[in-house]
């Protein structure tokens, strides 16, 4: 489903990609992708949704208490390739890099820079995972028509996220998304652990 989307978003802002940390960021998570894919397989299922609930809510965290980070981090090998690989992980399992973009959210100076750095590096790691996944039969054909019939409803998203990203406040529009992530972290987790 992200190919498309991702594939526009980073061709339309192709200009403002720092190559100089965004390969090193995809290469890393592709590399994360095989355990995590690993794990999608064998784990058991209220387990991966407790997890993902926990990363959801780390990941609001992360993004509520962190500001901008100096330049020397901004360089720092060893945060880029521990956010690449993790990310991969995390994108093997449930398909989201979202430490990708917290990363980005701290290490870019404006929302073109974050938008196409994490659009080319999603888009990235979104090919080699649609690979990865129809070679262990992750991805079949019930999933394939599934993933077309919902294609309409991403266009819309991307549209109206759009639309917000030119009217709604920075500042107003990034503590909403925190406080959705915390709120729906936090219930997955919870009724992974008690709806087994």
């Amino acid at each position: 489903m992200s190919v498309p989307a991702n594939g526009y978003m980073a061709w339309r802002e192709r200009k403002a990609i720092t190559f100089k940390s965004a390969i090193p960021l995809a290469v890393l998570m592709v590399v994360g992708l095989i355990p995590g894919i690993f794990f999608l397989k064998m784990g058991p299922d209220w387990l991966l949704r407790a997890v993902f609930g926990l990363a959801i809510v780390g990941m609001a965290l992360q993004m509520a208490f962190k500001q901008t980070v100096s330049q020397e981090k901004k360089n720092n090998t060893a945060t880029l390739a521990l956010t690449g690989f993790v990310s991969g992980i995390l994108a093997g399992i449930f398909g989201v890099g979202a430490l990708v973009a917290v990363y980005f959210s701290k290490t870019t100076n404006n929302k073109q820079q974050f938008r196409s750095n994490t659009c080319f590096v999603f888009l990235f790691e979104n090919i080699f995972r649609v690979v990865l996944y129809w070679a262990t039969g992750i991805l079949n054909r019930h999933i394939f028509l599934v993933t077309v019939a919902l294609l309409p409803a991403v266009i819309i998203g991307m549209a109206l996220g759009r639309t917000a990203d030119k009217h709604v406040d920075e500042v107003k529009m990034k503590h909403a998304v925190i406080a959705l992530l915390l709120l729906s972290g936090t219930m997955l987790f919870i009724r992974s652990i008690f709806h087994r």
